[in-house]
């Protein structure tokens, strides 16, 4: 079994943008999925497209996109991919210019850290950067998407299985990293 960090095609696709106000508005505070279940305070939000590396270039929609570390889901991706990975966390609901879309929080968190071949930069309790990461994939459960508690959550990693589904529907903005700790 293979293990891929998502990462983005962020020059060539447009990236999801929420405002901060939007979220307190929403939510009553400014709250970002991280694997908390959040489904019950959760209320659509308003949100825009915005490429991240020139606001001249208009850049391509994508099927799936992202947002803080998050996947978004266009109708279409949503259609697909819905069956595989409801049971393993939440779909939270956005409007884009009138369209829906649906962030994806991966609630399943494995912490499976195989100890000796991983390693991260702590300062004052606080997790500062992955210098290494590796999965004990034995003990790995049966999550498409998942978290680790090893990087505060911030990753959010996938299986082979995952990776095959978004191939076999051709969405292209999507990367599946070997290296576990690339950056976005």
């Amino acid at each position: 079994m293979s293990v891929y960090k998502l990462t983005y095609r962020l020059k060539s696709y447009l990236s999801l943008i929420v405002s901060a106000d939007a979220l307190e508005e929403k939510l009553g505070a400014v709250t970002y999925p991280k694997g908390e279940p959040l489904k019950d305070i959760w209320h659509p939000l308003e949100a825009s497209f915005y490429n991240r590396y020139n606001d001249n270039s208009e850049g391509k929609l994508p099927e799936i996109s992202d947002w803080v570390g998050n996947m978004v889901l266009s109708a279409a991706a949503f259609q697909s991919l819905e069956p595989l990975l409801a049971p393993f966390g939440e779909f939270l609901p956005i409007h884009v210019n009138g369209v829906d879309w649906y962030i994806y929080n991966a609630t399943t968190i494995y912490n499976c850290i195989d100890e000796s071949l991983s390693s991260r930069n702590v300062m004052d309790g606080v997790v500062m950067d992955i210098a290494a990461l590796k999965f004990n994939e034995a003990k790995l459960g049966t999550a498409p998407v998942f978290r680790t508690d090893y990087d505060r959550r911030m990753g959010v990693y996938c299986s082979q299985a995952f990776k095959d589904a978004v191939q076999a529907q051709g969405f292209e903005a999507v990367l599946f990293r070997e290296d576990l700790t690339s950056p976005m």
